[in-house]
């Protein structure tokens, strides 16, 4: 991970190195945030990046189920054998 830090973002080689110390020393744990919230922006725009925060936090910290999932539904064939031992679960 502290390779793609070093080669893409913008901060300076001294401050990702202290980054990197502070991790190490259990620290600080927030740099992967801030680095992937400054290359989101890079590549879209600060708004962007801040809701990606969002939703991750959203969906990782409080498992909250994202509103906009597509779903999809689908009929079990005449013989529900098949889907029974793909999922081992009974039907």
């Amino acid at each position: 991970m502290w390779r793609y830090i070093e080669l893409l973002s913008f901060e300076s080689l001294a401050t990702i190195r202290k980054w990197k110390k502070e991790v190490d020393e259990g620290k600080n744990r927030g740099h992967q945030v801030a680095f992937a919230q400054e290359i989101v922006a890079r590549f879209h725009h600060r708004a962007a990046a801040e809701k990606a925060l969002l939703d991750f936090e959203a969906r990782f910290k409080q498992g909250q189920v994202p509103k906009d999932i597509p779903s999809a539904g689908f009929r079990l064939a005449a013989n529900p054998y098949f889907f029974t031992k793909f999922s081992n679960r009974p039907v």
